[in-house]
């Protein structure tokens, strides 16, 4: 084993809560966390990698879905913090040096927070057989415990408990520049990626949204993603009556139901797989102007429902 935590941060040498913990399969955690602007998670799921610069990163959850998908995902912690923004659900990560000194906590899905306290204690261990152990205490906000497999450096989807095929077909043969459309073109750049988010594979729609092979096939199974995919479709522009705004951005409405007529705005970038969707937001319902409304993560041809008292 490698201990690289610094002696006495929890507990002498390598020993702590985590080490009575479960690495086999995907592994095993423990613990909470609660912050007054993120909210209550407890930890039932997790992931582990190592950074290119050499530092570690852990993300728990108590949603297995989320976790899944930080083991099969080209870019974890982008890719899980959307996976977590469609399903609105809170994810919260632990960062550690190369040494294994606990850096900081972030949160992200339904909401973003990070930082970091003089109080808080936390440490981690890689032990020879690829498991990760670590331990952190946290002033104010609780703490947490994990036993995680260590995710190998290429993140292939072939992890203990996680039956993900890997795709070794050979890329497509790139498009005729000739017909191509030019990469500066917004509307074609929307139609593009609209196109792809309507193909009949989920797992292939969900890559328009910039998610690698692996997180897509992950989230693809799942019936939340591919009813926020649907949501996407049928709520952000319809490419063919969509235009240019006086910003140069795509706009248009779109008709997710009979008698709705939505009016929003599909962004787009480009990536070195192709262009995709980055974000996508509602303005206008039936001609009525409503507060800014986003597809990826609400229902934007209905009113939210009014709150609650509990």
């Amino acid at each position: 084993m490698r201990c690289l935590a610094l002696a006495g941060l929890l507990a002498a040498g390598c020993s702590g809560p985590s080490a009575s913990l479960d690495c086999s399969g995907a592994g095993e955690v423990s613990g909470s966390f609660r912050e007054t602007n993120s909210g209550a998670l407890i930890f039932r799921h997790g992931a582990a990698w190592q950074e290119p610069d050499g530092a570690y990163s852990v993300l728990l959850s108590d949603d297995p879905v989320l976790a899944d998908t930080a083991r099969a995902a080209a870019a974890p912690e982008y890719e899980t913090a959307l996976a977590a923004d469609m399903l609105g659900a809170l994810v919260v990560g632990y960062r550690f040096a190369p040494d294994g000194t606990y850096r900081e906590y972030i949160t992200f899905g339904s909401s973003v927070s990070r930082g970091w306290s003089s109080t808080d204690r936390g440490r981690l261990d890689v032990h020879d057989d690829g498991c990760v152990r670590g331990d952190v205490s946290l002033d104010d906000y609780g703490a947490g415990g994990f036993a995680l497999p260590l995710a190998r450096p290429e993140h292939e989807a072939a992890w203990p408990g996680l039956d993900v095929e890997i795709d070794t077909r050979p890329e497509p043969a790139p498009a005729d520049p000739a017909h191509a459309p030019p990469p500066e073109d917004p509307l074609a750049q929307w139609t593009a990626v609209h196109a792809q988010l309507s193909a009949a594979d989920p797992a292939h729609a969900l890559q328009a949204l910039n998610l690698s092979p692996g997180a897509a096939a992950v989230l693809a199974r799942d019936a939340r993603i591919r009813a926020v995919l649907d949501r996407i479709r049928r709520q952000c522009p319809d490419p063919a009556t969509a235009r240019l705004d006086e910003y140069g951005d795509v706009g248009g409405p779109s008709e997710p139901a009979p008698g709705i007529v939505l009016e929003g705005t599909a962004l787009t970038s480009l990536a070195d797989t192709g262009p995709f969707l980055r974000l996508c937001y509602v303005m206008a319902r039936n001609g009525e102007s409503i507060e800014q409304c986003f597809p990826l993560s609400e229902d934007c041809s209905r009113d939210a429902p009014a709150p609650t008292d509990h």
